[in-house]
């Protein structure tokens, strides 16, 4: 595996119409890793990184600073700087969030196991087992029957009832 740090100049690029820079700046970073990495110009890839940086801005930079990366293949591959370690962290981190959330799945379905294992349980089951945790109290001890409810004493005059069963209403205010 053999690695470069190039800066790849683009000022071929700008030689073509406007419309058909950026095509023309792919074929000049081709023809420079092939010359430089000694490779055939049909065996040059051009990461989505660099792809990326030609496009921005709508038209191509005046140079790009890349890595050319030849495999044991014989595959040249031109990366941006800190591509492949931003891709590998990506890689990375991704990773990660994965085993975690395997990890999760795994006590979900663990519990899940668990509860239907365990046996149903009825209503009667659940009344007599709250029978058996509160002991019975003998009957000297048991609750005391509830006072009659008391009622108010109602007023002697008409009047006073009356007055007690319809509220006063305020009277309306005139206007002038």
């Amino acid at each position: 595996m053999v690695e470069k740090i190039c800066t790849i100049p683009m000022r071929e690029a700008f030689e073509a119409k406007r419309t058909k820079r950026t095509r023309r700046a792919i074929r000049v970073i081709k023809e420079y890793a092939s010359r430089h990495m000694k490779a055939d110009i049909g065996s040059v890839r051009v990461s989505a990184g660099v792809n990326s940086a030609l496009l921005e801005h709508g038209k191509p930079p005046r140079r790009i600073k890349a890595k050319l990366v030849t495999d044991d293949k014989g595959l040249t591959t031109v990366w941006l700087m800190d591509e492949q370690e931003k891709i590998a962290a990506s890689k990375k981190k991704f990773d990660e969030a994965k085993k975690a959330k395997d990890e999760r799945n795994k006590k979900s379905l663990e519990a899940t196991k668990a509860k239907k294992a365990a046996p149903a349980k009825t209503a009667a089951d659940e009344k007599a087992k709250a029978a058996q945790a509160t002991p019975a109290k003998p009957p000297a001890q048991q609750a005391k029957p509830a006072a009659p409810a008391t009622t108010q004493a109602k007023p002697a005059t008409p009047a006073a009832q009356a007055a007690l069963a319809k509220p006063a209403t305020p009277a309306p205010a005139k206007t002038q």
